[in-house]
């Protein structure tokens, strides 16, 4: 950071790593993972033959990074605003949220025998 007649400093974090929300966090669940999955396979001529596939897999507890990010910034937080005692709201705070997480995918295949 540069601060105007004091030159060049650097801390730990940044605007969304405050000492608010710094440090590790966990959070241990337990989830199921069931999966769905189909096959078409047809017999074009007795050497070619297709296929098509369709699978979908449901996890039922997922933590993923853009959910779980709290966005908004204390300013009182930052080093040169800290020193000048602006009051705090205690934001960024640390936070796990997780959800259920669907994907799904799609298979194509052609088998030549001879």
């Amino acid at each position: 950071m540069n601060v105007p007649s004091t030159g060049t400093s650097s801390h730990e974090g940044g605007f969304l790593a405050l000492p608010s929300n710094i440090g590790d966090y966990e959070d241990t669940k337990f989830a199921f993972l069931p999966e769905l999955g189909t096959k078409l396979r047809v017999l074009m001529t007795s050497r070619f033959e297709f296929s098509i596939g369709y699978t979908a897999l449901y996890l039922t507890s997922a933590s993923r990074v853009g959910s779980s990010l709290d966005r908004r910034i204390d300013a009182s937080q930052l080093t040169s605003l800290a020193s000048q005692g602006v009051a705090s709201s205690g934001a960024p705070q640390a936070s796990i949220r997780d959800g259920g997480l669907f994907a799904h995918g799609m298979s194509l295949g052609i088998i030549l025998s001879h």
